[in-house]
């Protein structure tokens, strides 16, 4: 049976705005606390160009390398993208990881040696689990 997953542009938006807002409160925390910057004009401004550059990097990426779709089959996983379709046969999986550098993502290393990096970006972290969970059992031993 083959199960089809689609991200959810809002979701997407959301977890950009949460960084943008983390970016924008932390950096003049730290400006503050570490070097002792006392201005609240220069912390304000450098909290909200933070927070835009932020959300408008992380849009940015969505947008260029976001799935569109993402189907787990009994036989390959099919990515597609923007401007492409990647089928990835489970037989050529050597070995995957989980990471959350940067967000939610599996790296799953062919073998060939070419890694193929699936950011669940914008997937709702219930949906999220799902799929790890049927990469768990697609890949059984391989997966670290």
């Amino acid at each position: 049976m083959i199960e089809r997953f689609t991200p959810d542009v809002r979701a997407a938006r959301t977890e950009n705005v949460v960084a943008a807002i983390g970016v924008g409160a932390g950096v003049p925390a730290l400006l503050w606390l570490s070097r002792g910057e006392r201005d609240p004009v220069l912390l304000a401004v450098v909290g909200v160009v933070g927070a835009v550059l932020t959300y408008a990097l992380y849009s940015w990426r969505y947008h260029r390398d976001g799935m569109r779709w993402l189907e787990i089959g009994p036989d390959a996983l099919r990515i597609g993208r923007r401007a492409d379709v990647t089928e990835l046969p489970w037989s050529e999986v050597s070995r995957a990881r989980r990471s959350l550098y940067g967000g939610e993502q599996w790296v799953l290393t062919t073998t060939g040696g070419r890694h193929v990096v699936l950011r669940l970006d914008g997937f709702p972290p219930a949906v999220a689990a799902r799929i790890g969970a049927h990469l768990r059992e697609s890949l059984g031993d391989r997966v670290r």
